[in-house]
């Protein structure tokens, strides 16, 4: 009694590399493009005409809003949710529930737990949990602040 999969949920308009892979329960909403060798995890949710350039690595429970920009080889940890319009360049990390607000330009990898806002982005806020009062569990990882 109950669902034991949960199939990821590609809207047919969206454009997905043939080496790219969506986890379990992931959404992918219309006119998104996903590169090759990129990865989502489970329970990602992809907005309307987001991008994700090739080899991104998209941790479990990360949202990306409406239009958002990846580059290439990108990778963004547990829980972060990144605001519509928002564009991370080329080989960031960004920390796990990270929050990248709508329209900010993220050029340098990012500790976990905090709030980035504007061009460039700037730290506005460190959090002791994330997005609404939820966290992601994260174990001790290397920060990769440039």
């Amino acid at each position: 009694m109950g669902f034991v999969d949960f199939p990821p949920l590609v809207d047919p308009s969206t454009i997905v590399a043939r080496t790219a892979s969506i986890g379990e329960g992931s959404i992918v909403n219309a006119q998104a493009m996903i590169g090759a060798q990129s990865r989502l995890g489970r329970f990602v949710h992809v907005n309307r005409s987001a991008s994700i350039g090739h080899d991104a690595d998209i941790e479990d429970y990360v949202t990306l809003g409406p239009a958002c920009v990846l580059a290439g080889q990108v990778t963004l940890e547990a829980g972060c949710f990144i605001g519509a319009g928002a564009i991370i360049g080329p080989n960031v990390r960004i920390g796990a529930n990270v929050i990248v607000s709508a329209g900010a330009v993220v050029l340098q990898s990012v500790p976990p737990n905090v709030t980035l806002r504007g061009n460039p982005a700037r730290l506005v806020r460190t959090q002791t949990i994330g997005y609404g009062g939820v966290a992601i569990p994260v174990e001790t990882r290397k920060t990769f602040c440039s």
